[in-house]
């Protein structure tokens, strides 16, 4: 029984628990993306056994608070973050057994209490009408939950006990988005009546076999079966067709506009492609099919019908087969069937559930950015009744605002198509979220308590690096010096040194597809991209139509001018110019041999006024190297917009296009992806060049919700309304139309007239703030501060000031480290103060970072971590942060810092991240947001000093000789100590920012934790780093130096890389994916990398038991 205790309450047994734990979790989400998220739920989120694995935790966290005598006074903050994990896990358990979840769609006018659940419930009812009066069991029932998927066990037997016989129901197969696929002409096939009705907006074909019946719609329809209660019946006799109703069913012949009605309960007969109205239900009987047969199957994509149940009845030696359609997220459609006199109802999906309470939808609010059809936010007026307390109130639910009640909890989940509807999350789960919360609680109390008791660890780690560092510096600088020049030699004094040898119209369209430029002609003359009123100076430009270049000065005052972005964002054209440039030459400037140098303002500019200028320039960034040889291209990585193109004009990619936009995003290849990439490209290059992306007139059209449109809209050839007061005069603007504005500025830009030009700006920028609401566009001075933005490049300069920072930072900070004679002039000249002076640049570049993502906060009227680029950019700013609060006990952690932030910046620059100021999208909007990301990125930084001390102590770890062996004990012991500091405080902020996104779902969407693999690596990160950070409690081996820094940068820094990368961008169906199927290639120069740092860990690990072996032999 000793045994026993000692092993539940051991240190082995949490590491072990922990690894397994997170090393289950881990693997459910590739079993999520590889399959779906119900196999990875039955696999391991809903199994047995991890449920297990989180009671012996429980258990063995309860039973070290014992062990370690947690409740003395100078353990509370460790007794606070036991029992706060105990709770959470009692809270998951409270939410897994008695919480449910589920959906409630309301039409507008429409009051309802039944919520659908979330979890798929298996309802049969079998009922035997020739029981016998004794017989009290005539009608027997089933209904549970009942995961199920394609790749897993779901057999299931399911016995109903009449007094004269059983009915078993049993497992067959499931079929995950299952449809019948129809094969004619075949032998001993069936007739197939084809029906055609619209489920939900959407077309649904269904094949009635002869002899059957099938839902359609709400009604059911059977063929050639007339004994089928309530169905409406169809019965082919002498080659014709006739219908019997038990409803009135008005019906019109769609070619000629016929309508005639079917009555009730009266034969009558039925032609196909007649439109019949049934019970609310819009039914066309299609066709008859001769000999054939419907073969369930699996689709790759979403079906109407849903996933498919195949079930066995079995009434002693008889035996039956049905289909029940449905499965998670679905409402699942009863099926009606017989079976030797048993009348049996079985369905499988959401269940019905009745609220104590009822909610009626008044009205339904969709908000959209200005100009687009982009949500800025949706919200749903409702009205609460509960008859039992005489309760009537008004509610307003959008996302991040709930409606919480007896209970239950409503929040704004999603909508219907046609925005006449709403559709509710509902969450039943107060106890288990409140016993959540308070774990939540105690969890931030306890990291309180690690930073400020002065009996923490963590006060004692400070403690013992300033004494590791008075230690250091008392060792004599000549001995180092020594030391490190017999260093290479030092392992030949001893026999068992290892002497083995080593091994040493250019349109594209909307899907991606480049049209077919045939009988284009590109060697001159008229452009021909559309036509503007001036016929002698077409918009697009000719090859040579007496334009001059247009000044800097000029082109400056064109980007001040306002555009709307395709998101309903009004910026300057200088943040559009820019947008442009980067994505088809990822440059902030075109250098043209002969023409100079081109502002993003005059690329655009000129692109459209002198269009042909660009065509055989090569600036459209081509990467791939099979398609620059395949253009011809032999130099550079970049192409001319007339490479694609061949000498008649038809596009070299067109197919290749078309072929690529038709395969699923999951089966590109690199060719594919790259042809998409290069094909947006051009796109952008074309409308560039057309002058569509111009979207710089207000609408005068007050349906179109404050959209800007360009001349390519037939707006914009109506006069204006209305008059202008300019210059103390009043302009009547009804003799201009927004084609005769532009037409007439593009006429003075070619004539050189840039006086009149830039009154034409002008006047076109009060016409805009003529017609767009007060307060909408942005003030001259938020223009100015954009344009200086874009202009200044900020984030790419400090990826440079970064990199030059963290050599110079290195190289000085390991020779701070190494001298110990501090009181020479030398030391004070040439170490301490160039370390003060890049000290100093280093904090000056901080602030410069924080400066630029200030701004763009400010831009964009919101925290600049919404998505790829600028997530990025603030772990970078955690990162120096974490350096720079870490710099007093070590330089070496500031110069480590520099390096990693500029490796995160330099990958934020990267091709496939998108560095565009955008609106926020409506979920998103909330404070708990702001907190959430920022704890979380910033802990990124934290954990990336942790990985680059690691390597710095590895690093030197390989330069340990006998000789030198208690200095460099001593410095990595020093940097050690200091890396747990640094993990200490990015698992304290891993962990509040992990807890505090589950309290934002849970206010946003209604669940604090659905297992998306983003909040699973979240848990995996907090996990990893906490059993590190544990380590030292374990005996042996584990609690190593080596060990510690080699785990934590290994597995600890590759969980915090996963969850960023992996999730982010190969993860498609994680909701927080920012690549959606387009998985980026893994760069070889990584793979280089990741091999390198695993050689210098068995090195290092190597060299450091090799020394301190023959230490202890001497």
């Amino acid at each position: 029984m000793k045994f026993l205790v000692n092993f539940l309450f051991s240190t082995r047994l949490t590491t072990v628990l922990l690894f397994v734990f997170a090393y289950a979790i881990g693997a459910a989400t590739f079993i999520e993306n590889e399959f779906d998220t119900t196999t990875a739920r039955i696999e391991i989120f809903r199994s047995k056994w991890l449920e297990l694995i989180l009671v012996l935790l429980m258990i063995n966290f309860l039973g070290n608070i014992k062990k370690y005598n947690m409740i003395s006074q100078k353990k509370w903050q460790s007794l606070v973050f036991h029992l706060a994990f105990v709770i959470i896990i009692i809270g998951a358990g409270v939410t897994r057994y008695f919480g449910y979840e589920g959906m409630m769609p309301i039409r507008e006018g429409q009051t309802s209490n039944v919520m659908y659940t979330a979890e798929p419930y298996l309802n049969i009812q079998v009922t035997n009408p020739l029981g016998s009066q004794t017989d009290t069991n005539t009608t027997l029932g089933y209904s549970q939950p009942k995961l199920m998927a394609a790749t897993t066990n779901n057999d299931f037997s399911i016995p109903f006990k009449f007094k004269e016989e059983s009915v078993v129901i049993s497992y067959v197969d499931y079929i995950k988005n299952a449809h019948y696929k129809i094969y004619e002409n075949i032998k001993d096939g069936k007739d197939l009546l084809k029906v055609v009705t619209t489920v939900g907006g959407k077309r649904q074909d269904i094949f009635i076999e002869s002899g059957k019946s099938e839902k359609v719609g709400t009604i059911l329809v059977s063929f050639n079966n007339p004994s089928i209660k309530g169905a409406v019946s169809v019965v082919e006799k002498g080659g014709s067709f006739l219908i019997f109703s038990p409803y009135k069913i008005p019906r019109m012949v769609m070619a000629t506009q016929a309508v005639d009605t079917v009555e009730p309960n009266v034969v009558a007969p039925m032609y196909f492609r007649q439109l019949h109205t049934i019970n609310g239900n819009s039914v066309v009987f299609a066709e008859r099919l001769k000999n054939a047969v419907k073969n369930l199957e699996s689709s790759d994509k979403d079906t109407p019908e849903g996933d498919a149940l195949k079930l066995k009845v079995k009434i002693g030696d008889d035996v039956k087969e049905e289909v029940l359609f449905g499965g998670p997220g679905r409402i699942g459609n009863p099926n009606y069937f017989s079976l030797m006199g048993y009348l049996i109802q079985a369905s499988y999906g959401a269940k019905p559930i009745e609220l104590p309470f009822s909610i009626r939808l008044d009205d339904f609010i969709f908000e959209r950015y200005p100009g687009s059809d982009n949500p800025s936010g949706y919200k749903s007026e409702v009205t609460l009744y509960d008859e039992s307390v005489a309760l009537t109130e008004r509610h307003s639910m959008f996302m991040n605002n709930v409606l919480d009640y007896k209970g239950f909890r409503f929040f704004q989940s999603s909508f219907d198509p046609d925005e006449k509807g709403t559709r509710l999350s509902v969450n039943f789960d107060a106890a288990g979220t409140n016993i959540t919360y308070i774990g939540y609680l105690l969890l931030g109390i306890g990291f309180l308590l690690s930073c400020l008791n002065k009996n923490s660890r963590f006060v004692g780690l400070m403690k013992r690096v300033k004494i590791l560092r008075k230690k250091r510096m008392a060792l004599s600088i000549i001995a180092i010096l020594f030391t490190l020049s017999v260093s290479a030699n030092d392992d030949h004094n001893h026999d068992d040194h290892n002497h083995a040898p080593k091994e040493h119209d250019h349109r594209v369209e909307k899907d991606g597809n480049p049209e077919d430029h045939s009988g284009h002609n590109h060697s001159g003359g008229k452009h021909g991209h559309g036509e503007i009123e001036d016929s002698s100076a077409p918009l697009g430009g000719v090859a040579d139509n007496g334009s001059k270049r247009i000044p800097l000065e000029h082109a400056e005052k064109f980007g001040k001018l306002l555009v709307q972005s395709r998101d309903g964002r009004f910026e300057p054209i200088n943040t559009l110019a820019l947008d442009v440039l980067h994505k088809i030459s990822k440059k902030d400037e075109i250098e043209i041999k002969g023409l100079g140098i081109f502002s993003p303002e005059q690329f655009l500019l000129e692109l459209i006024v002198n269009g042909k200028l660009f065509e055989a320039e090569r600036i459209i960034y081509v990467s791939d190297d099979s398609l620059k040889s395949y253009l011809g291209i032999t130099e550079g990585k970049y192409a001319s917009f007339m490479d694609f193109f061949r000498g008649r004009g038809d596009s070299k990619i067109r197919k290749f296009a078309q072929e690529a936009t038709q395969k699923d995003p999951a089966k590109r290849n690199r060719w594919d992806k790259e042809i998409i990439k290069v094909g947006d490209k051009m796109e952008t290059f074309y409308r560039a060049q057309r002058g569509e992306l111009l979207t710089i007139f207000p609408t005068l059209d007050s349906t179109k919700n404050n959209k800007w449109i360009s001349i390519y809209d037939e707006e914009s050839v109506r006069d204006l309304v209305g008059t202008l007061e300019t210059k103390g005069q009043s302009l009547d603007l009804t003799n201009y139309s927004y084609v005769k504005l532009l037409s007439q500025y593009f006429i003075f830009l070619r004539k050189g007239d840039y006086s009149s030009a830039d009154g034409m700006l002008s006047l076109i920028d009060q016409i805009q703030r003529k017609y767009t609401p007060e307060g909408f566009l942005p003030s001259p001075s938020k223009i100015d501060l954009e344009i200086n933005y874009n202009n200044s490049g900020i984030f790419g300069n400090i990826k440079n000031y970064y990199m030059y920072l963290s050599v110079f930072l290195l190289l000085f900070a390991f020779v701070e480290a190494l001298v110990s004679n501090r009181d020479s002039g030398g030391y004070k000249f040439l170490i301490k103060l160039p370390l003060l002076v890049f000290t100093g640049l280093f904090i000056v570049v901080f602030v410069y970072h924080t400066y630029g993502l200030a701004v763009r906060w400010y831009l964009t009227s919101h925290a600049p971590w919404s998505n790829g680029y600028e997530a990025l950019i603030f772990i970078a700013w955690g990162t120096v942060l974490a350096g720079i609060l870490f710099s007093k006990y070590s330089k070496i952690t500031m110069a480590g810092t520099a390096f990693v932030a500029f490796l995160i910046v330099m990958t934020a620059m990267h091709e496939n991240m998108d560095p565009q100021l955008t609106n926020l999208v409506p979920v998103l909007k909330s404070y708990w947001l702001i907190i959430h990301v920022a704890c979380i990125t910033t802990s990124y930084g934290f954990f990336g000093l942790g990985a680059v001390l690691g390597l710095i102590v590895m690093g030197t770890m390989i330069f340990k000789t006998q000789t030198n062996n208690k200095r460099i004990n001593l410095l990595t012991s020093e940097l050690t100590l200091i890396n747990e500091m640094t993990i200490t405080i990015g698992v304290i902020l891993a962990a509040v920012g992990t807890f505090l996104g589950g309290i934002w779902a849970n206010e946003s969407w209604g669940r604090y934790w659905g297992w998306d693999p983003k909040e699973t690596w979240a848990l995996v990160i907090v996990i990893v780093y906490a059993m590190l950070l544990h380590f030292r409690f374990v005996p042996g081996f584990i609690r190593s130096k080596f060990f510690f820094n080699a785990f934590g940068t290994i597995a600890g820094f590759g969980a915090v890389c996963m969850t960023f990368f992996g999730v982010n961008f190969y993860f498609s169906k994680s909701i927080h994916s920012y690549a959606a199927g387009d998985t980026p290639a893994f760069p070889i120069w990584l793979w280089v990398v990741l091999i390198s740092i695993f050689a210098l860990t068995i090195v290092a690990g190597i060299r450091d038991f090799m020394v301190d072996k023959r230490g202890e032999k001497n």
